[in-house]
């Protein structure tokens, strides 16, 4: 039993370096061939799909990964994927008409080619995330190693590929993103689960994952809001090149990521069969060690980024950020802080209480709407990094209250 945890953890942390790698090496590339200003424009674009991607995790992927380790029911999976299908849809048909109204009332300018791919992208980042953690939750993390292995390395010669036919463009860059995620989302879907489309069982699934992340979908909102809206007004007040620099030097800090989501997707696994068999005492013991332990690769890591963070920006993309070094100390604290919620989520979401979830994100997401554009009009980058860093403190604030309450309980004392 040990050995296969230490197997699959390990396979989880090689997946999730994949992931990581591809995301960042992608990263390079766009900003080297698109230029600040696209690369800028790309990285706003992208926030359209990572809404609709954070919605689909609190409705669908993390139910999953909780949930599907507790269900005995043979066609769950099955149910869920065809849940998840239904919402794919939903999530193109919503794109498309929210950019092409867009167009209309000539808030944007979409091109045809850019509005179908960045719907198409949305929908197929759903699915996309849903087979990779349906992998993780039955434990076959090296068929995820190889999807995930086959849509970066496709992802990668095919920018270079465009950039060597002299393509390389922003709206090129979104119909080949679109193409590799149709081709392995084609094969992907032979190693899923089969589609179940019997109503009644969609209905009752959808009821049941509703209720485990009532809280989590509004959260979804929220998280968004908080997480990148100072990155949007950030556009508006510091101009689209320099979101396009905050997005290098975020890429570079956020190979942390690998830790991150690797947590993300291992943990509430373990989390919860740890509960399962040892109650609450042995959930909190396992996220205690577990946390002990991976604190001390995020600490080795930002400290390298702090001594050679801007020497590597300046040799992998050819930016200088001399005026915007104080990006690279503020995002090394903004993970400390990151970090350090993530086993509280767990937490709240094996013991299936979501709400304190929501209750931080709504006072992230209020912060960040009311001050973003005052610290940065007023600050700079100081306000745009302390911004980000006091959204961060608020949560942990929260969390921290809540489990205080939580654990004062008279049913929390008995487990």
């Amino acid at each position: 039993m040990i050995s296969k945890l230490k197997s699959n953890t390990s396979l989880g942390i090689f997946d999730q370096m994949i992931v990581s790698g591809g995301n960042f090496a992608t990263g390079i590339l766009l900003a080297r061939y698109l230029g600040l200003e696209a690369f800028g424009e790309f990285t706003l674009l992208w926030m359209v799909i990572l809404f609709a991607l954070s919605f689909n995790m609190a409705f669908i992927t993390k139910p999953l990964l909780t949930l599907g380790s507790k269900n005995e029911q043979p066609d769950y999976f099955s149910t869920v994927y065809s849940l998840q299908v239904l919402l794919a849809l939903l999530t193109f048909g919503l794109t498309f008409l929210g950019g092409s109204i867009a167009n209309i009332l000539n808030l944007v300018e979409f091109s045809i080619a850019v509005l179908c791919s960045l719907a198409f992208l949305a929908a197929a980042q759903l699915l996309y995330d849903f087979y990779r953690k349906y992998c993780f939750s039955r434990m076959q993390i090296q068929i995820a190693v190889l999807i995930d292995a086959l849509f970066y390395g496709t992802q990668l010669i095919g920018i270079i590929g465009l950039k060597m036919a002299g393509y390389a463009s922003l709206e090129n860059v979104l119909i080949l993103l679109s193409v590799c995620h149709l081709t392995v989302l084609l094969i992907a879907a032979f190693l899923g689960p089969g589609l179940s489309f019997k109503v009644n069982k969609v209905y009752q699934t959808a009821k049941v994952h509703f209720e485990f992340s009532r809280w989590l979908i509004l959260t979804a909102i929220l998280q968004w809001t908080s997480g990148n809206y100072f990155l949007i007004a950030a556009g508006g007040v510091l101009g689209v090149a320099a979101v396009g620099i905050i997005r290098i030097v975020q890429q570079l800090a956020g190979l942390c990521h690998i830790l991150f989501l690797t947590m993300e997707n291992l943990w509430p696994v373990q989390a919860a069969k740890a509960y399962a068999t040892s109650g609450i005492k042995g959930m909190l013991k396992f996220l205690k060690f577990q946390s002990f332990n991976w604190l001390i690769p995020l600490t080795a890591g930002i400290l390298g980024f702090l001594f050679i963070g801007e020497f590597l920006i300046r040799f992998l993309y050819d930016v200088d950020i001399s005026g915007y070094y104080v990006l690279i100390p503020g995002f090394c604290l903004l993970y400390l802080f990151v970090f350090a919620g993530i086993p509280y989520r767990i937490l709240f979401r094996t013991l299936e209480v979501t709400k304190p979830i929501f209750h931080a994100y709504i006072i992230g997401a209020g912060f960040s709407l009311m001050a973003a554009k005052p610290l940065l009009s007023t600050f700079g980058l100081y306000g745009f990094v302390g911004g980000l860093c006091i959204v961060q403190i608020l949560t942990l604030t929260v969390y921290f209250y809540q489990y205080k309450l939580l654990s004062n309980s008279t049913q929390f004392l008995r487990s």
